[in-house]
């Protein structure tokens, strides 16, 4: 294994790409110092890589892999012919087709999902125990964006939103399953896809720093979500419900309906019709909680409430505890009471998070409106601009009598 001083060299130099003049200044360190450990790293990773050419390797080049020099990641779908399985495989080799910090044993045997296609209807999975909905919304991922360390101080691509997006997903699931899940939402959509044209535009025409071409994004964000679905399905039956958003209005639709079809003979996955259409605003409604989502670049936010009110005017007599889960804007706002009664309780700022003591208004039952962290970083933009995010990942557990009870964070 890599010493601590092995990894942050090795990052400096080929995620962050440091001069051996700016890394020595970086650690206190001497110049050739830092050469003579970059060396031995590179010579440690490359004997890890051979002793795991038995294992790792062998299970790619059976799914079509024999030559992985120069690739840095990718996915790989496969059915075997004999037995009519189908594979999904995530694979992560870094830098010019060798393991980087990361450790490639470690990685894939945390990130190969395998999906069989005929287990679907009778999956293996507990009992789903206790009250609450759980809702997972993993917003504003950005599969394709691309941040240079040396231009933002963060280094995002489609490997890092992978990981965050997956591994963000299964922290969640397991903090939440001791308090009781009985039913999980799964939101999709937000800008799960950074472009939605060939150009590497949004769907308007705003340029976009990329990794990798809108195909290989779409296959990317396919395989994300059947991962992250089949994790939530062995918990407790799933919802998934679709919010359109600005980067990728028609990729997010197709993705979403190509989830659904995934999921057709999965008694356990329910993606309606409704739950998944290009409806901008939707709603769901659990016991005496309802609760709204939009991707929040539409309707203005302080029309919210009455558009709650008219949209779906025949739930709110059962519903006496109600919410709007927004995104768009990557950080923390939360706010209660309606019109000009409407007060901040949470606000994400520049290094820290600010918290507000203000209750609802006495008699108000206008929705709780709270836009939902991202993982994703800024990019150059973004950065040059003083949008900095923390990034994080979310869920919210609702009881159907008591309301939103519990809430979980995954920073990054």
């Amino acid at each position: 294994m890599l010493t601590d001083l092995q990894r942050r060299v090795i990052d400096l130099r080929d995620r962050q790409e440091q001069s051996w003049g700016q890394i020595a200044g970086h650690l206190g360190k001497d110049r050739a110092q830092m050469q003579r450990t970059y060396k031995a790293a590179k010579k440690k990773l490359a004997e890890k890589q051979a002793s795991l050419d038995p294992g790792v390797h062998k299970v790619l080049g059976n799914l079509g892999l024999q030559d992985l020099a120069g690739q840095h990641s990718g996915w790989v779908h496969k059915e075997d012919p004999e037995t009519g399985e189908w594979a999904s495989v995530y694979y992560y080799l870094g830098k010019d087709g060798q393991p980087a910090e990361a450790d490639l044993e470690a990685v894939m045997a945390s990130a190969v999902e395998k999906v069989f296609r005929g287990d679907l209807a009778t999956p293996a999975r507990p009992q789903a125990a206790g009250d609450h909905l759980l809702v997972i919304d993993i917003a504003d991922l950005h599969i394709g964006k691309l941040c240079v360390a040396s231009e933002t101080g963060f280094s995002y691509d489609r490997a890092e939103a992978l990981r965050r997006g997956i591994e963000g997903c299964r922290a969640l699931l397991q903090r939440a399953q001791a308090h009781g899940v009985a039913h999980i939402l799964f939101v999709v959509g937000n800008d799960v896809i950074h472009i939605d044209k060939p150009n590497r535009t949004t769907t308007s025409g705003t340029p976009q720093d990329t990794d990798g071409t809108l195909h290989v994004m779409w296959d990317d964000a396919l395989a994300f979500y059947v991962a992250c679905v089949d994790m939530c399905r062995a918990v407790a039956p799933v919802s998934l419900l679709y919010c359109p958003s600005n980067h990728d209005w028609f990729a997010g639709f197709a993705l979403a309906r190509s989830l659904a079809a995934w999921y057709r003979d999965c008694p356990e996955v329910s993606a309606t019709d409704y739950n998944t259409s290009p409806r901008h605003r939707k709603y769901y409604r659990f016991g005496g909680n309802l609760l709204g989502f939009t991707h929040a670049d539409g309707a203005k936010e302080a029309d919210l409430p009455a558009l709650m009110l008219d949209e779906v005017a025949d739930h709110l007599g059962a519903a006496q505890w109600r919410y709007w889960y927004l995104h768009h804007v990557h950080h923390k706002d939360r706010k209660r009471g309606g019109g000009s009664l409407r007060r901040l309780t949470e606000k994400d700022l520049i290094g820290m998070t600010a918290l507000h003591v203000a209750p609802d208004p006495a008699g108000s039952r206008a929705p709780e409106i709270e836009y939902v962290r991202s993982p994703s970083p800024p990019d150059g933009w973004h950065d040059r601009n003083g949008y900095v995010n923390r990034q994080a990942v979310e869920c919210y557990l609702h009881h159907p009598h008591d309301g939103q009870v519990g809430r979980f964070t995954e920073w990054f």
